[in-house]
This record gives C-alpha cells, structure tokens and sequence, in this order.
C-alpha cells in the first residue's frame, strides 16, 4: 500500500518510507512494543523509530511501549485517533484504482 501524502511530502519535513511504514503500526496498534512494530514490518526498525522519537511523532509511555503523539495526528491533519480510518476501511481503499493498490 502507498504511504499517504502527508506522511511522505508535505509539512515541516520530508519521512522517508521507512517512517511513514512505521506511523500506521503505531497509530493502529498503540501502546506497542518495538518488537510489535518489528514483526509487522518484518525488519530492525531501531533507526526509524529514533527518528520519529526525535521528531516528536510517537512517544514511549510508562510502559515502554510506543504511542502517538498530538504532533503525529497535527501532522497528518487529525483531530484526534477517531478520525483515523479502520484496518478494513484502508484496505478498501488501497484496493481502489488510482490508489496505489
């Protein structure tokens, strides 16, 4: 599936594609566990997540588990987690032409 827009060109600065990868384990998954985010992607992410660490994207809590932050949903133009699409409405979309899926 092709990353969003506004995770790959648009804002204060430019995520690789590693990083927009990244931002949807998290944001759909939270709280996870590097090794949560690591087997869904099926690679180290240890650089990746230092990055979007650094950028203020996700967030440790407590419990050493990552979460988003209110710069994360700024940055791809979110209210809040509730506007963010379900699994299933994603894959829809991925599927539909002119999409990316």
């Amino acid at each position: 599936m092709a990353a969003p827009d506004r995770l790959t060109g648009r804002g204060a600065f430019r995520c690789r594609s590693t990083e927009a990868a990244t931002c949807p384990v998290v944001t759909h998954r939270q709280p996870v566990s590097r090794a949560g985010i690591e087997s869904v992607r099926g690679n180290s992410s240890d650089s990746t997540i230092g990055t979007l660490l650094q950028r203020q994207l996700i967030a440790l809590d407590d419990h050493r588990l990552f979460t988003t932050t209110p710069a994360l949903l700024e940055y791809l133009g979110l209210r809040d987690l509730a506007d963010l699409l379900s699994l299933p409405e994603l894959e829809t979309e991925a599927s539909l032409p002119g999409t990316g899926g």
